[in-house]
C-alpha cells in the first residue's frame, strides 16, 4: 500500500472531512469516545478528560524534533541542578524555602534527581519551534490518561477508515513510570520479592481514576499498587507501611507544599524518605527544578558558563526570558537594563 508522506496538516484535512462526510460516522466516533470514557473512567473529577473528536498528530519529523530539543533542555536542568547543589550561590537562585532547602540537602538521592518529568510547552502548529511554559519536575501527571486517550482513538470508528491512507502510532508513556519506580527501587522489595508501590495523594484530588489505572496497569506486571492517602501513612521499626503492609517504593503525586503545609516535617512520608527507609519517586530533590525560578536560571547571563554552545542555543531558542523581580542590572536582548 503506497501511503503519503507524513504531514500534520493533510492528516488533520483528511481526519476532519472523513467526519463531515458522514454523518452516521461522526455520531459513531462521538459516541464510541464517550462510552469509552464512561467504561475506563477517564474524568477529572466529575468533567470528561476529553471531548473533542481528534487526537494530536504529530509526523516523524517533529517527533524527532521535540525529542531532540526536550533531550537539550533536559541536559540543561540537570547542568543547573548539579551546579546548584555545588555553589550555593547559584542555588540560592532557585528561592527555595528554608523548609524546602532543608529536604532537598536531606534526600537521600536514589539516582537521578527528578526520574518522571514533564516539559510544559507551547508547540508551534508549524512544528518548527515550541517554547517552554515550565518543568514539572515534581509531580508529574496524565501518563495513564494519555495512554487510555491513545487506545480509544485508536480504536474509534473515523480511524479505521483513516488508517486505510495514514500510518498512525501511539506515543505511549505508562511503562516510563513503571520503569521509573523499578529503577528506583530495584528489582527486590525489601522482604524480597517484587516491591510494593504505593501512590501517595489526599483522597479528594480529582485525580484518583489515574492511579486506579496506574493500579491496574502495575497488576498486569505482578505488581502490587497501593492507593494511600498520606494520613493512612505510618513509620516505624524502620519501614513506611500503610494499614500494615510494608512499602517499597512511594510513587508521590501529593505536592510536598501541601503536605509540609498540613503536617510538617515529621510526617511519616518525610521522615522515612529521610532516612532511607523508602524510596520515594520523585524524590526531595526533584522540588529545586520544579520551581519556576529554573527558568531565570536557566535564561540569566551570569549562568552562561555552565552551559556549552549546543546547550545555550537551545535554552535562547525555547525557554523565555526570565528574570526574578529583584533590584539588579541584567540583560535584554543584548542590553543592560
Amino acid at each position: 500500500m503506497n501511503l503519503p508522506p507524513a504531514n500534520p496538516e493533510s492528516a488533520v484535512a483528511a481526519w476532519h472531512d472523513a467526519l463531515a462526510g458522514s454523518d452516521q460516522l461522526a455520531g459513531d466516533s462521538a459516541a464510541w469516545l464517550i462510552s469509552q470514557l464512561a467504561r475506563r473512567d477517564l474524568f477529572f473529577g466529575n468533567r470528561p478528560l476529553c471531548t473533542t473528536l481528534r487526537p494530536r498528530f504529530l509526523s516523524p519529523g517533529q517527533q524527532r524534533f521535540l525529542w531532540d530539543r526536550c533531550r537539550t533542555l533536559l541536559g540543561a536542568l540537570s547542568v543547573a541542578f548539579e551546579a546548584a547543589m555545588a555553589e550555593p550561590a547559584i542555588f540560592a537562585q532557585f528561592r527555595a524555602e528554608a523548609w524546602e532547602s532543608e529536604l532537598i540537602h536531606a534526600d537521600p538521592g536514589h539516582g537521578h534527581p527528578h526520574p518522571l518529568g514533564r516539559i510544559d510547552a507551547f508547540f508551534n502548529p508549524t512544528g518548527s519551534s515550541f517554547w517552554l511554559t515550565e518543568f514539572n519536575g515534581e509531580t508529574p501527571a496524565g501518563q495513564a490518561y494519555s495512554d487510555e486517550l491513545a487506545e480509544i482513538f485508536m480504536t474509534m470508528p473515523v480511524m479505521r477508515s483513516f488508517l486505510q491512507n495514514h500510518r498512525v502510532f501511539p506515543l505511549r508513556s505508562r511503562h516510563g513510570v513503571m520503569h521509573a519506580l523499578l529503577t528506583a527501587a530495584g528489582p527486590n522489595g525489601r522482604s524480597g520479592g517484587a516491591p510494593v508501590i504505593a501512590i501517595v495523594d489526599w483522597r479528594e484530588v480529582p485525580t484518583q481514576s489515574e492511579f486506579r489505572l496506574f493500579r491496574e496497569y502495575f497488576a498486569t506486571y505482578g505488581l502490587r499498587c497501593l492507593i494511600v492517602d498520606p494520613d493512612e501513612l505510618e513509620y516505624g521499626g524502620g519501614r513506611l507501611a500503610a494499614g500494615g503492609v510494608p512499602i517499597d517504593v512511594v510513587y508521590k503525586r501529593v505536592l510536598l507544599t501541601e503536605l509540609i503545609g498540613r503536617h510538617g516535617m515529621q510526617h511519616p512520608l518525610v521522615l522515612a524518605t529521610r532516612e532511607g527507609a523508602v524510596t520515594m519517586v520523585n524524590g526531595f530533590r526533584a522540588k529545586l527544578l520544579h520551581k519556576k525560578a529554573s527558568l531565570a536560571v536557566l535564561s540569566d547571563e551570569r549562568n552562561a558558563r555552565l552551559f556549552d554552545t549546543e546547550t545555550l542555543a537551545g535554552i535562547s531558542a525555547h525557554v523565555p526570558w526570565t528574570r526574578v523581580v529583584e533590584a539588579r542590572k541584567t540583560e535584554w536582548r543584548g542590553e543592560d537594563v
